[in-house]
């Protein structure tokens, strides 16, 4: 799906320290239930008839967190996922994910079964979530594997599902039953659509420049980027989350590195680096016409913001619409405008200001 430039790929792994994330074990009682402080999803020391046996923390604050659940002699696990959902969507997330396994050298060439489909979270009354099982190799220490995901009031929960004895029917029935079995509050979300790939891919235009350095323009950037994750955070009603957009892969750089597009967008996209949810979000910014004086057209600026868990970072604005080479260019030469704090009470907008002629 999609077209494949590898020849970006030592560009676009530089990106990847920027938006790293730490490690570290989360010590639990075996015995015990946890609740996940935020999303107010309840982790159960057992699951889908597995023993709890890890709980790592990817990010500071229970920003991202993962679980496993395994058998003793491991031919069956089930993992969950909680992670803040900064950009993208269920479909971009999902698909990232589903891009994880094929991606894996240990699972040969893993072949979906049916296709990707909608099922209905539990709490939520529409088909919100997206789920995939695949075949696997003989070569695989697994017989089968699966993803589900789905949104909870601005954060993703993620299954992840292997098996060396059930065959993919057999294992979505489980994950299914596994997914069931959770404890969530009750949420609304919208419909789930699955990646399509998208009619054209983006064109661009390779006399692309830095649009000129606007300090009032960067302040309202940080701002966007911080009210927008403000809202995603909120409970919010069934009217206001019906809209989903229709995502579709415009292409693949490499491996999980791919860029998405909502609803056929052609001033901006969505380039996803892994599988939860760091993201660099390249849109045309709509709000500096708000600094032009009164009568005068403000110059197109298309910024470039790079989300990760806890922090939006915006790069110098560009004059037209940049590739994902000009991204990667600037992104590497770490030209930085401004950084947002997006969780915590304390929120900082940090301003790098321009260079003195």
């Amino acid at each position: 799906m999609g077209l494949r430039c590898t020849a970006f790929v030592a560009a676009i792994l530089a990106l990847t320290p920027l938006a790293g994330q730490a490690q570290e074990r989360i010590d639990l009682d075996p015995a015990a239930s946890w609740e996940h402080p935020h999303s107010h999803v309840v982790v159960p020391a057992k699951w889908g008839g597995l023993s709890r046996e890890e709980a790592i923390a990817f990010a500071e604050d229970f920003l991202n967190v993962g679980f496993q659940f395994e058998t003793p002699d491991t031919d069956e696990l089930l993992s969950l996922y909680l992670f803040r959902q900064t950009s993208g969507a269920v479909p971009v997330w999902m698909a990232q994910a589903q891009a994880a396994i094929t991606a894996r050298g240990n699972f040969g060439i893993p072949i979906i079964v049916g296709s990707t489909e909608a099922f209905m979270p539990p709490g939520q009354s529409q088909a919100s979530g997206l789920k995939a099982v695949f075949r696997l190799g003989d070569e695989a220490p697994f017989r089968s594997t699966g993803v589900a995901l789905f949104a909870v009031d601005g954060w993703l929960v993620k299954v992840r599902a292997s098996s060396a004895r059930r065959t993919p029917v057999e294992l979505e029935q489980w994950m299914q039953a596994a997914i069931s079995e959770l404890d969530l509050p009750t949420a609304i979300a919208p419909v789930a659509m699955p990646v399509v790939d998208c009619k054209a891919p983006l064109s661009f235009d390779d006399a692309v420049q830095d649009a000129p350095e606007d300090i009032g323009a960067n302040l309202l950037g940080g701002l966007m980027n911080d009210l927008l994750l403000q809202e995603e955070d909120k409970s919010e009603t069934l009217s206001e989350k019906t809209a989903a957009a229709q995502w579709c892969i415009d292409s693949t750089l490499d491996g999980v590195q791919t860029i998405y597009r909502a609803d056929e967008q052609t001033d901006g996209y969505l380039l996803a680096l892994g599988d939860s949810g760091v993201a660099v979000q390249v849109y045309r910014d709509t709000l500096s016409g708000m600094l032009s004086e009164p009568g005068s057209t403000a110059a197109p600026r298309f910024n470039i913001a790079l989300h990760n868990a806890k922090v939006s970072t915006q790069f110098a604005a560009q004059d037209r619409l940049p590739s994902p080479q000009r991204v990667a260019e600037v992104i590497n030469a770490r030209r930085v405008v401004s950084r947002t704090t997006t969780w915590g009470d304390k929120r900082d907008i940090e301003i790098t200001a321009p260079a003195e002629d």
